[in-house]
């Protein structure tokens, strides 16, 4: 099932932010929001797809944005290094850099400092792949500050625009919408329409299928955090993707995330690459990069995206998402 660089996770957590704080019309999804229908289609999807165990994170009302801040401190810190921890949030997404921020559609009232939630959760250690249905900034001066964790942010894709340089009402596409139906589909019809698929696939690969190619919501914004570890050569950038094995969704029907390293300890050498014949090779090897999926300690994918403070697409219906 998997080879030298592809890792399985022994389990893993998601946490959905933001979740309704009221019970009432749990069943009835066309009359929640719009947030608190993406969070439904979402909790749905890794409820009946995987196997990782669901936090719907609800914060009291009146809370003050620093809970959110405590309680990822708090959760985090003795999760075992093994477990693969995944953040789903809608709302709103704006400013740049340090001063980077969320908004919250229930609770707390107030912006969020997601510049320093995103850190927290990189220097917890932990494994994390943060989904994202809000704007990110795509670059700025003060990048967060890489750990031994691998922290890897999929987030809303470049916002469309007419031609005389106003948005959409709509994005047709939706990232929420995009993701979900697309996830779902690949467990469904990996015996049919995706049998001929083995190679391991990211989210943005899963994306990039037929069925949603063209929208914009399939070329999502992705922002890697990559680990650092020790060696007897001293700190080194570890570099590894999350990708999804067709072949293990066909032994399982289920879904879940492995590590593909493609640098870092442990992986050859290339020629041509600063290294001679033979050198890099075996377990304490100072492997280069093995794909074009850009260098250093933090990279990033992406498109300029629009600079609306709180500004996110409002999604398709989403009734008929895994009815």
């Amino acid at each position: 099932m998997t080879t030298t660089n592809i890792t399985p996770y022994e389990g893993g957590h998601v946490y959905i932010l933001d979740s309704n704080p009221s019970t009432e019309d749990e069943d009835d999804l066309e009359t929640r929001s719009v947030h608190d229908q993406k969070n439904s289609i979402v909790e749905r999807l890794f409820r009946r797809r995987t196997e990782y165990e669901i936090h719907k994170v609800t914060f009291p009302r009146r809370s003050k944005p620093q809970v959110v801040l405590r309680y990822f401190e708090d959760e985090l810190r003795d999760k075992d290094k093994n477990e693969l921890i995944i953040i789903y949030f809608h709302g709103g997404g704006g400013d740049n850099g340090e001063e980077y921020c969320w908004r919250f559609s229930h609770s707390p009232k107030k912006e969020i400092d997601a510049y320093e939630l995103i850190q927290t959760i990189i220097d917890s250690r932990v494994d994390c792949l943060l989904l994202l249905d809000c704007y990110i900034p795509d670059r700025f001066q003060d990048k967060w500050k890489p750990s031994r964790g691998n922290v890897e942010i999929i987030a809303t894709g470049q916002l469309l625009q007419h031609s005389d340089g106003k948005l959409y009402g709509n994005d047709p596409g939706n990232f929420t919408t995009c993701l979900v139906r697309m996830m779902d589909n690949l467990v469904k019809q990996i015996g049919t329409e995706y049998k001929g698929h083995h190679a391991p696939k990211s989210i943005p690969d899963v994306l990039a299928m037929k069925a949603v190619r063209q929208k914009m919501s399939a070329n999502p914004r992705r922002i890697w955090i990559n680990k650092t570890k020790k060696t007897k050569k001293g700190n080194q950038t570890v570099v590894e993707r999350l990708v999804i094995l067709p072949d293990h969704i066909r032994e399982t029907g289920k879904v879940q995330f492995f590590s593909k390293r493609i640098q870092g300890p442990g992986m050859p050498g290339l020629l041509g690459a600063g290294l001679g014949e033979g050198e890099g090779e075996g377990e304490s090897g100072d492997g280069e990069l093995h794909e074009d999926e850009g260098f250093g300690g933090m990279v990033e994918e992406g498109q300029e995206g629009a600079s609306q403070l709180f500004c996110t697409p409002e999604p398709e219906a989403a009734s008929d998402i895994l009815a």
